[in-house]
């Protein structure tokens, strides 16, 4: 709680920090995210456990992550990792090509 409130640690925040914001589709297995920040090489999107997804070249104000497989497209990227959003709880991190934290959410806490 402490490094949260002090941006410490995996809580130290990017210089991008508020950029962008998403939102959780547990239902849909997806994540719809207005893009602010511009090209997301390299940043990462995590969930509360181990499943992390690495951004490629993606440039855009919106586009929707998808959990299942399938071939990206226009605004349409593909995880391959089946189920990711617990039904009950469970957090988002989104953080930049050095690690630092650009947008954070959960839900059922």
């Amino acid at each position: 709680e402490s490094a949260r409130d002090n941006k410490l640690g995996i809580w130290k925040q990017s210089t991008k920090h508020g950029c962008l914001n998403a939102e959780i589709n547990k239902k849909e297995e997806s994540v719809i995210v207005n893009n602010g920040c511009g090209n997301l090489n390299g940043w990462t999107l995590k969930d509360e456990s181990t499943k992390d997804y690495r951004f490629g070249e993606i440039e855009g104000n919106k586009f929707i992550l998808y959990s299942e497989k399938g071939i990206d497209k226009d605004g349409e990227l593909y995880w391959g990792r089946g189920e990711v959003w617990n039904d009950d709880k469970d957090s988002i991190f989104i953080r930049d090509e050095r690690g630092n934290l650009v947008y954070y959410d959960s839900y059922g806490y």
